[in-house]
């Protein structure tokens, strides 16, 4: 099943989040090897994070993540190598730029979790209330692997995700959930295990996501989000 979710919300200017962060981010779902995808798209988006970059595929065959991440420019972070090792009809990148702070690789995307079904993300953004949600009591008995945000926003929706539900309803759920307790301007794409894609934005819809289709050459039809319309229209996604 191929499940995309997409937020499609009002743009609000919002001054606290100009003067954050800017990345790149894409998935692609469709393609027999959809990494090659992201890895041009990346390098389309290049000029929205020099700091480090990352892909990570969804193998359904051996039921598994392939992740490969790294500091350093798109080009230099992936051989073609790397490229053949992530298998999958399903992935998403990202590349980052960081005015808070020095970049960690730690810190770096995608970021996965194996529960409940296996959750993978990518994020451009900020949360103004990290020290907040790490604060609740659930968060408290956590020991976290980095000071980024998007480990916040991950451990939020598989918190709240009911795998015996049906994917989409337990997808709003899951992104409801955020949107109640993550303040500031992001938006998210992500990989929930085998079932698909999916996309959604801040409710405030602050920071861009693009949604895209495009036809191969059997007659399936791809889909991508981006934060730019260009990477996709590079790739042929309308």
């Amino acid at each position: 099943m191929k499940t995309i979710l997409s937020a499609r919300l009002m743009l609000r200017n919002d001054p606290a989040a100009r003067s954050l962060r800017m990345c790149g981010i894409v998935g692609v779902i469709g393609p027999q090897f959809a990494s090659r995808d992201v890895y041009q798209a990346l390098l389309m988006l290049q000029h929205r994070g020099q700091d480090s970059a990352g892909i990570l595929s969804v193998d359904t065959v051996r039921g598994q993540f392939h992740l490969h991440k790294a500091l350093g420019q798109v080009a230099s972070v992936f051989s073609p190598e790397q490229i053949a090792n992530l298998p999958g009809e399903c992935a998403i990148g990202h590349t980052r730029y960081s005015t808070i702070g020095a970049v960690r690789e730690g810190d770096l995307q995608p970021m996965a979790i194996s529960h409940p079904t296996g959750v993978a993300m990518v994020h451009n953004g900020n949360l103004s209330n990290q020290d907040e949600l790490r604060s609740t009591p659930r968060a408290q008995g956590r020991m976290y692997l980095s000071g980024n945000d998007l480990e916040d926003l991950l451990h939020s929706f598989a918190d709240s995700y009911d795998p015996k539900a049906p994917t989409f309803e337990g997808l709003v759920r899951s992104v409801k959930t955020i949107f109640d307790h993550a303040e500031g301007g992001y938006s998210v794409v992500g990989a929930l295990g085998s079932q698909g894609l999916f996309g959604f934005r801040d409710p405030h819809g602050i920071r861009p996501l693009i949604l895209a289709t495009r036809k191969e050459a059997d007659g399936t039809k791809s889909v991508a989000l981006a934060s730019e319309t260009g990477a996709l229209k590079f790739l042929g996604f309308e």
